[in-house]
């Protein structure tokens, strides 16, 4: 999940940030965002308790969640249609 700094610094209690070397990049965009960090934390989501990682983005626009963390907490869920 990509969060915003703005966010992070609105935390009373931060958690530590590891550092993170994994490029990201913007849609359509040459330039990878500016990292900070990376923090895990455990989510608890219908009594299910899952450990997320948080990438946080300097001067992010909004907090995007991936879709490998959206179907990990069972938010989405794709089918296969077979076509004969």
């Amino acid at each position: 999940m990509l969060f915003r700094s703005n966010t992070f610094n609105s935390f009373e209690e931060k958690p530590f940030l590891e550092k993170y070397h994994i490029p990201a990049y913007s849609y359509a965009s040459k330039s990878p965002l500016e990292i900070i960090g990376r923090f895990k934390t455990e989510v608890n989501l219908n009594d299910k308790n899952h450990v997320i990682n948080f990438v946080v983005i300097k001067n992010g626009q909004c907090c995007i969640l991936s879709k490998r963390t959206a179907l990990e907490l069972d938010l989405i869920k794709f089918y296969v249609n077979s076509v004969d």
